[in-house]
Order: C-alpha cells, then sequence, then structure tokens
C-alpha cells in the first residue's frame, strides 16, 4: 500500500509538471517546466527501477524523494522562492538532507554487502563529500541556465551561491549523523569489530 502511494504521487507530480509543459495549465515560471518533468521522472525512475529493488528503506527514501519534489514544485508554481526568502535555503538543507540520506544509505549498503573494511567516520565523510558534490552540480547548472539559456530562476550572484552550498553542506551533514546513528545502531554497518581493524 505503501509503495502504492509513492508510485501515485511521482505519477500525479509527472502529470502536473507535463501539462503544464505543454500549456494546458500554463502556470508560468522562471524555470522550464519540462525540466521538472525530467527531474522528477529521473527520480522515479531512480528510485522505482533501482533503489526500491536493491537498497535500504525504500518507503524513506521514496518518502523523502517526493517531500523534496514537491517542495520544489510547489516553490516554482506558487512563487515561494520570490515572495519569501527563507524558502531557497528551505529547499536547499532539504535538498541536502535528501541527498545526504542517499548516500549514506547506499554507502552502508554497499559497505555491508562487499565487506569493505571502512571505518565509520571515513563513510560519513565519503557521504558528505558526494552528496554535496551533486549541490555543487545543480549550481553549475544553474549558472548555465541563468548564463546561457537565459531562465532567470535563481537570484544571480556569488551570496545566492553561497548561501545555497551552506545550507546543502548543513542538511547534508544532519542527515548523515542522523542515519549514520540509526544505521549503526540496528546493525546496518559494519560491526565495531571490524571499524576497529579498519582504524
Amino acid at each position: 500500500m505503501e509503495f502504492i502511494l509513492i508510485r501515485t504521487f511521482f505519477i500525479s507530480l509527472l502529470s502536473f509538471d507535463f501539462l503544464n509543459s505543454i500549456k494546458v495549465f500554463h502556470l508560468p515560471i522562471g524555470f522550464p517546466w519540462l525540466v521538472l518533468f525530467l527531474i522528477s521522472f529521473s527520480g522515479w525512475v531512480f528510485w522505482e527501477k533501482v533503489y526500491k529493488k536493491r537498497f535500504n528503506f525504500p518507503m524513506l527514501m521514496g518518502a523523502l524523494f517526493a517531500f523534496q519534489l514537491s517542495a520544489d514544485t510547489l516553490g516554482n508554481a506558487l512563487y515561494l522562492y520570490r515572495k519569501f526568502d527563507w524558502y531557497d535555503k528551505f529547499t536547499h538543507f532539504t535538498g541536502g538532507a535528501t541527498a545526504g540520506a542517499l548516500m549514506i544509505l547506499v554507502l552502508s549498503y554497499l559497505s555491508k554487502k562487499n565487506q569493505w573494511r571502512i571505518n565509520l567516520k571515513t563513510l560519513i565523510i565519503f557521504a558528505v563529500c558526494i552528496a554535496l558534490s551533486l549541490g555543487v552540480f545543480y549550481e553549475l547548472w544553474e549558472f548555465f541556465a541563468y548564463s546561457f539559456l537565459h531562465y532567470r530562476f535563481m537570484i544571480a550572484g556569488i551570496t545566492d551561491t553561497a548561501h545555497d552550498l551552506l545550507f546543502d553542506f548543513l542538511g547534508t551533514t544532519v542527515a548523515v549523523l542522523i542515519f549514520a546513528a540509526i544505521l549503526k545502531k540496528n546493525g546496518y554497518l559494519l560491526s565495531n569489530a571490524s571499524d576497529s581493524n579498519a582504524k
């Protein structure tokens, strides 16, 4: 039942994005609806075809994807990014948290499955760095779209990018630390003995 709810959400969001992209609803935004559709579609395919079948906590990760995608879509459709100064920081924090949760869950699964002799601190650092790299790629996309495609959906300038990356980092770090503690407590990470040998 839970998986049906997640799947229904993705289909509804994709339909909404697509109908706007072909101007059936025609909600005007500075960000292209087709790009939102492709991002949502990619997230659904990744969750449905890859994550749900292979990694731990598929419902939790699906819910985080759903929350983040809906927050971003509503932010664009309802002009929340323009109306509230804090909304961009909020979505970057939650986006960082989503990426951080994804990375620590995937790395913990791979670590246990392949018996990597990596201690918990190193695993946390890897998860934070990989998640933050996603934020950097997104900022590069924003720069490209703003400078070359002329999508005026972002606040141009160094300050905006710095704020975005700062809140990406905060969200990522908080999520990674929380999920690492939960995973370790429930035995999803290497044992303490293995951790000690790896130090």
